[in-house]
């Protein structure tokens, strides 16, 4: 998986442009350019789903998709301005923009207990509780056969805009970029590549089940914080390929005992570690020596900086969090507009149809006029069409500005609902009801009623979504006028 990742991003190497002494920075070489940014990458990976699929035949795509959709949710949760940046197998990438230095502890620890908390759940048998549509017999089935974990990285990465590369004035230093790839004219994502990129994918290869890695530039700037520095464990020194031109790398996890009871780090390996997995021996047998580099991560830490010549790397990582300080980017879900078209659709006897929301995240059990979305490649007046014929079995035909070259539905009025974090907005259109008896999608409503004007004032508010009485006299003044 490691190869594919890499090699999925080799073929962007020839941008960079850096030597073999890439890591003695010259003073040069510290200015930062206004696109500059300090990325956290983080991922999760499901530890033994290969063998799950195998065990559970039955139900594994559906635990791995809801292992999958509440990292999504928890992640959002704990940390807000998270973006999920890829899923590769069963690996869940996040990034996240660093503009404060107190965010990086905050962060860790929050990946930390989601690691943690997950993996408590999995183990309990709790996580399975809450996969809905499966009988009792099935989600026990579930818990007898679970073989599955997690597993958890971070590390952090200095990256420039490739545009700025581009421009010859640029004279600053560059390990890292990103790029905006629009795939079409509506899509497009981030693209990051570079040295410390490849070192994070590498790296992930050296956790374990339960164990959250860290990189070591990652490490270093949490050691600095005397509560986060007991929590750093130098396992063991590897050699990762393509990483430090051969150097052996510190494999550092993190550990906070207070997620476990208080347990020392040495006392939570499993009873078969030492059998399990030969990290679990490097880690034993190189404390024999009673080294710094092995039993003090902080001076160990210190001791790479110099020796490696990292320390003007280190300086401008925080540089250029300081800069940014407070100023955040977001670099996968670009602003973007959700648009909701609602359709007031009234019949013959100049009635209008109204229903009642079922199962939904926000208005539960309110009045509303049913709603269709936008779609980049269909007409206004088709996808309401589409979307009022799926919801309530009719055929509607929207009230169209006739007097215009380009044939479009004409707006009642405009409205917008908060959602999470997000703005909503959404236009509200007048449509006939051409043919058809209301038969309603159950997943949507739970009931419908053809409502005159002279009824609106009997409408309680408190049942219905902001602004509707209003919406139906500006729709009946409408519907008097319509000479169609």
């Amino acid at each position: 998986m490691v190869k594919e990742k890499i090699d999925y991003l080799s073929k962007y190497k020839n941008v960079f442009d850096y030597t073999e002494e890439r890591d003695v920075l010259s003073s040069e070489t510290t200015l930062l350019s206004k696109s500059d940014s300090v990325v956290l990458f983080f991922s999760f990976d499901i530890v033994n789903s290969t063998a799950y699929k195998t065990v559970n035949y039955y139900g594994w795509s559906v635990v791995i998709d809801h292992i999958i959709s509440e990292l999504r949710i928890e992640v959002k949760n704990k940390i807000p301005r998270a973006e999920l940046w890829r899923i590769l197998g069963d690996e869940v990438i996040f990034i996240v923009d660093v503009c404060d230095r107190e965010f990086i502890f905050e962060y860790i620890s929050s990946i930390y207990s989601i690691l943690i908390d997950f993996v408590n759940d999995l183990e309990e048998g709790t996580f399975f509780d809450k996969i809905e549509n499966f009988s009792g017999t099935i989600v026990n089935l579930m818990k007898v056969e679970n073989i599955i974990s997690l597993q958890a990285c971070a590390w952090i990465a200095a990256v420039t805009d490739k545009m700025e590369i581009k421009d010859k004035s640029y004279s600053g230093y560059v390990e890292n970029l990103f790029e905006i790839i629009e795939e079409s004219k509506n899509i497009k994502f981030y693209e990051f590549i570079g040295i410390d990129i490849d070192t994070g994918f590498r790296l992930s290869e050296q956790t374990r089940e339960k164990r959250l890695v860290l990189s070591f530039e990652l490490a270093y700037m949490l050691s600095k914080r005397p509560d986060f520095s007991e929590r750093l464990n130098i396992i063991t020194y590897r050699k990762l390929k393509g990483v430090w031109n051969g150097d052996a790398y510190p494999i550092i996890w993190y550990y906070d005992k207070s997620k476990h009871g208080d347990r020392a780090f040495r006392n939570s390996f499993p009873f078969d570690a030492v059998d399990k997995d030969e990290i679990y021996i490097e880690f034993l047998e190189k404390r024999v020596f009673a080294n710094y580099m092995y039993n003090n991560a902080k001076e160990a830490l210190k001791k790479i900086l110099l020796d490696k010549r990292f320390t003007q790397k280190i300086e401008r990582i925080q540089n250029i969090i300081d800069k940014s300080k407070n100023t955040y980017k977001q670099f996968i879900d670009n602003p973007r507009l959700e648009l909701h078209c609602v359709a007031v659709c009234y019949n013959d006897e100049g009635k209008i149809l109204i229903a009642k929301r079922d199962g939904r995240e926000i208005l539960e059990s309110k009045w509303e006029f049913g709603c269709a979305k936008a779609n980049s490649r269909k007409e206004l007046a088709e996808s309401i069409k589409e979307e009022y014929k799926k919801d309530f079995g009719i055929i509607v035909e929207p009230f169209m500005d006739v007097g215009r070259q380009d044939l479009q539905p004409v707006p009642l009025a405009v409205y917008k609902i908060e959602k999470q974090d997000e703005l909503h907005k959404g236009i509200i259109f007048l449509a006939k009801i051409i043919s058809g008896d209301v038969i309603l999608d159950s997943n949507k409503h739970c009931a419908f009623r053809m409502i005159s004007e002279d009824e609106i004032d009997s409408l309680n508010v408190d049942e219905c979504v902001p602004d509707m009485k209003a919406t139906l006299k500006l729709a009946f003044e409408k519907i008097k006028g319509d000479s169609r």
